[in-house]
């Protein structure tokens, strides 16, 4: 196994958005890595944009086949690395050490599987689509495709799947939001790749249902400070590609006003840095 990782990036009709996050990746990225970009059937430009890169390793689907499918095509393309980041096309990276502090995370304690911004669509029970996915992990036949026949009653399950972490604002929680998941290897083994098979996970909650798979083998899930803490080194912008499809006047408006917040971003964090760097030789 190389001691790289393998960064997933799902791209559909997001030209300016992949552009900003691929370049922001090579730019801010020390960490061993390769990039895996999949393309749900983009006819902005951005497949002929993707070609024309050196070292991204190109999937090209002809038509849109949402977030869950990209996922595992990024993920059984990827084999032999150790660790495997997914990441949302409309992410940039402001800051140096961003992936080697995500790897140092989950390498601190060999009970966490998997850190990134953490999610809690359990709790909402309120929504639609957040009841049917615990409908669908609460069946039986969920757990059993997982590690086989059991005796594991559906209200243990449930405890698992909810536990509180030890502390109200604790680093643990019982998932992963999908913009940016990074796992080990060896979790990605036993968990398997995202369902495909079933339309709600094309489009709600396939992030959730793949990462507390991770807590059925024992495995921690923890907020990562790079995407959720204070000082955050990524920013999500969120939507830009479902955005594009619903109001493509809107989508141009918010091209312009997200330009800008690089550039400010950008500059914030040069300033920073050099201010660092002033205090460090000073003292």
């Amino acid at each position: 196994m190389r001691n790289i990782a393998t960064i997933i990036v799902t791209s559909s009709n997001d030209l300016f958005y992949t552009r900003q996050c691929l370049k922001s990746i090579r730019r801010h990225t020390n960490f061993p890595y390769e990039v895996i970009v999949v393309d749900n059937g983009s006819t902005d430009g951005t497949l002929q944009y993707l070609q024309t890169l050196d070292l991204v390793r190109v999937i090209a689907n002809k038509e849109n086949l949402y977030a869950a499918k990209a996922a595992r095509q990024g993920i059984e393309a990827s084999c032999d690395s150790a660790y495997v980041l997914l990441l949302d096309s409309d992410v940039v990276v402001f800051k140096d050490g961003w992936l080697t502090d995500m790897i140092g995370q989950l390498e601190s304690d060999e009970k966490i599987g998997a850190v990134g911004p953490k999610y809690a669509a359990l709790f909402y029970e309120e929504d639609e689509a957040a009841a049917k996915l615990k409908e669908y992990v609460l069946d039986k036949r969920w757990l059993e495709n997982l590690i086989g026949p059991n005796d594991i009653s559906q209200e243990e399950l449930l405890s698992l799947l909810t536990q509180k972490p030890p502390h109200p604002y604790g680093p643990s929680f019982n998932e992963l939001c999908g913009w940016a998941q990074l796992y080990k290897r060896e979790v990605i083994e036993k968990i398997g790749v995202p369902i495909t098979d079933d339309a709600f996970f094309e489009m709600f909650f396939w992030d959730s249902e793949y990462s507390m798979r991770a807590l059925v083998f024992g495995y921690r899930l923890e907020n990562s400070p790079v995407v959720n803490g204070r000082n955050p080194k990524l920013h999500h912008f969120g939507g830009r590609s479902r955005l594009f499809y619903k109001n493509p006047l809107e989508y141009i408006k918010r091209v312009e006003e997200d330009k800008q917040f690089i550039r400010k971003r950008r500059c914030m964090s040069l300033l920073l840095d050099i201010n660092r760097a002033s205090r460090s030789i000073n003292s």
